[in-house]
């Protein structure tokens, strides 16, 4: 599959846009895919009780350039799938 993964990392208790800038190589300009995990404080986590306090959120987003903002959320990890031509 022609794609580009970026993994993100928030580990703060705010949300933080980044700037992100991609060169070398040809994006097919339009939906991307997400996947989120996060949750609302630092000691969050499944349990055999609570299996699914956290779970992946996935959405889509735009992406019509090569630079674009994004915006982790708090306490989260993302990735962001964007398609390349070949």
């Amino acid at each position: 599959k022609n794609e580009i993964i970026l993994k993100l990392v928030n580990p703060n208790e705010t949300d933080f846009q980044c700037q992100i800038s991609i060169d070398g190589t040809k994006l097919v300009h339009g939906t991307s895919t997400v996947s989120i995990l996060s949750g609302n404080n630092p000691s969050d986590s499944n349990s055999i009780q609570s299996p699914t306090n956290i779970v992946p959120k996935i959405s889509k987003i735009n992406i019509n350039t090569q630079n674009f903002i994004y915006t982790a959320p708090k306490l989260s990890f993302s990735v962001i799938r964007i398609p390349t031509k070949k």
